[in-house]
């Protein structure tokens, strides 16, 4: 993006990378332009953000242009107006070349509302045939956060220093940047589509909460090799609220995926499969909620609601071990509150499927299947402390483990030797061995350093246990089991 430059620029406290333009071009606009790949964020100043919240927007906006430093598309001329979520406004950067993306910024204020939405409104195809080589990637999109939860979210500090504020931003920008469905405005048939979307019915027997039929069991892939899937898996029509929908991309046969991406081989699948040990060909994706979140996120996996989708995911019929959900990665649908969301190579990955050029190493450490144990806690926030802040842990935040029959986990264990570590099904109980020592799939229980791992079986008993030092009543930690 090339700028006019008579616009005051603020060089103080927001701390970030890039540049921001105050009252652009003498418009009632602030303008920040990232390093790396440019993203250009227009703030919409009526009502506008507090300054700290402006820090976060800024913080988040960077990470992303790190992340996708080195992408480079084809040039488009920005339109004289900007999409800003129901709304448009004059575009401050009228007529100026854009080889990356612009995402209008905007709040709104709705007690009980959501925290936020984003999708794209335009972008530009690199490739000129409909096959799986060429790709879409936005050019312009929109993000809209409610301003009623911007004081308290800012206040759910995260163990590793973010807050859950800038957890939702980081979110949204990976839909603007078009992870999610596009919602065809403009079909000229007065049908109404979800397009370009990561949503492939599966053509099994999942049930799923909002009752939309069998081809709303959502699954991310790039591939068409499963003969248990067929072209009426998708794209089959369905009911989302009070309007009719097709769900995903069935103008063209071969459109698994709704997005036309670079490859057939999908770099998230594989990084989904290196994070559970696995390797099935497609991710669960989010098939409950509502409307505009459905087809949008990873599965949530494990969740008290059932409205957030079915925990035990079929995959292609089978449920051993089934396709496990994501529960708190990034791009989830829930927000994890005081938790940290880790924005993981999964994500990076589907990232990258769509096109963008990707930096794995700036991903957070995503370890669903591996966790680490420790007497008092450790600086990673994303490990079990059982008398420390940390992530799990039997003391400040209490976040338990969520377990999926027919997977197995890791525990690697630094609590020393006088702690010995167990399974049990009752918290508190200790002893060599505890009375109630689970002993079915586990292995090297007992010790305090080491290596643990349980092999939760198909038939074990859903519902609660706990991690549980022998020793010491109050070091325990929940588990869950679904």
């Amino acid at each position: 993006m090339s700028f006019l430059i008579n616009s005051y620029i603020i060089a103080d406290s927001l701390g970030g990378l890039g540049v921001f333009y105050e009252n652009y071009n003498n418009s009632p606009y602030d303008i920040y332009v990232t390093t790396g790949y440019p993203i250009s964020a227009v703030f919409d100043k009526n009502p506008g953000f507090g300054r700290e919240a402006l820090k976060n927007f800024i913080s988040a906006l960077d990470h992303w242009g790190l992340i996708l430093s080195g992408s480079n598309f084809n040039t488009q001329i920005m339109p004289n107006d900007l999409y800003a979520g129901g709304q448009f406004i004059t575009n401050p950067l009228s007529g100026q070349s854009c080889n990356s993306i612009v995402i209008s910024l905007s709040a709104n204020y709705n007690v009980g509302g959501s925290l936020g939405y984003a999708g794209v409104f335009l972008s530009r195809r690199d490739a000129p045939s409909l096959n799986t080589t060429q790709f879409d990637i936005p050019y312009q999109s929109y993000m809209v956060f409610n301003d009623y939860y911007t004081p308290s979210y800012l206040a759910l500090k995260t163990p590793s220093g973010k807050n859950s504020f800038y957890n939702t931003i980081l979110h949204e920008i990976g839909h603007a940047l078009g992870l999610g469905f596009w919602h065809d405005y403009f079909n000229s048939s007065g049908t109404d589509y979800l397009i370009k979307s990561f949503i492939v019915g599966a053509g099994d027997n999942t049930p799923n909460p909002l009752n939309l039929g069998l081809s709303a069991n959502f699954f991310y892939t790039l591939q068409t090799n499963n003969a248990s899937r067929i072209q009426t898996d998708i794209g089959r029509p369905t009911k989302i609220g009070p309007v009719s929908y097709i769900i995903g991309d069935a103008q063209y046969a071969f459109a698994w995926n709704g997005y036309s991406t670079v490859s057939n081989t999908s770099k998230a699948v594989s990084a989904y499969n290196d994070a559970f040990g696995l390797s099935l060909t497609s991710i669960p994706v989010e098939n409950g909620v509502s409307f505009g979140s459905i087809g949008s996120h990873w599965d949530e996996g494990y969740n008290t609601s059932a409205a957030y989708g079915s925990d035990n995911r079929n995959y292609y019929g089978s449920a051993t071990p089934g396709a496990p959900g994501l529960n708190d990665e990034l791009m989830s649908p829930q927000s994890e509150g005081v938790f940290d969301m880790p924005l993981s190579k999964i994500t990076l990955g589907a990232v990258e499927d769509l096109g963008y050029t990707v930096n794995y190493n700036l991903a957070d450490t995503f370890l669903p299947t591996v966790f680490n144990v420790y007497e008092n806690g450790s600086s990673n926030p994303f490990d079990i402390g059982f008398n420390g802040s940390t992530y799990r842990t039997s003391g400040s935040y209490q976040k338990p483990l969520i377990l999926k029959r027919g997977s197995t986990y890791t525990f690697n264990l630094f609590a020393g030797a006088s702690h010995p570590i167990y399974i049990v099904s009752t918290q508190g109980d200790t002893g060599s061995p505890p009375t109630s020592r689970i002993t079915n799939g586990v292995v090297n229980d007992g010790v305090g350093t080491g290596t643990m791992t349980w092999t939760v079986p198909i038939n074990q008993t859903t519902g609660n246990y706990y991690l549980q030092c022998g020793s010491h009543s109050s070091m325990t930690s929940k588990i869950i089991v679904f």
